[in-house]
């Protein structure tokens, strides 16, 4: 099918895309790679394709600084994107290096966020308000 579709399209990113995450699952790591980086071609803000060659070399274990860089790339993009932020911070853990400063500060401060505002509702739950 998704053949089929690059016959029609041949710079499909999706399509592409799919071809390379269909050729990872196979163990066919360097025809995913190559499918990955001509979607990447195709369509250099495709998310899905940056942090799915990103999963590629990190789990290699021999790119990780390029699996980096894709997952910060994406996170530039969209710092919400939840598979990119998993994926740089269990690289970064595997090779034991710190996530960086203005990452970890943000999200200590949203955690306590959290915490103090799940307090401030138990507060007022215990007083009755």
């Amino acid at each position: 099918m998704y053949r089929q579709a690059l016959t029609i399209e041949p710079d499909n990113a999706l399509a592409l895309n799919a071809l390379g995450t269909l050729k990872a699952v196979a163990g066919h790591n360097s025809e995913a790679e190559k499918y990955y980086r001509q979607a990447l071609r195709s369509d250099p803000t495709l998310v899905a394709a940056r942090h799915d060659l990103a999963v590629l070399l990190a789990d290699e274990g021999k790119r990780s600084d390029e699996a980096i860089a894709l997952w910060n790339d994406n996170l530039a993009r969209e710092p919400n994107h939840l598979p990119s932020r998993l994926g740089l911070a269990r690289t970064l853990a595997q090779l034991n290096r710190p996530m960086s400063r203005r990452r970890n500060r943000k999200r200590s401060f949203s955690a306590a966020g959290e915490r103090g505002r799940a307090a401030g509702v138990g507060r007022r739950v215990r007083e009755g308000r």
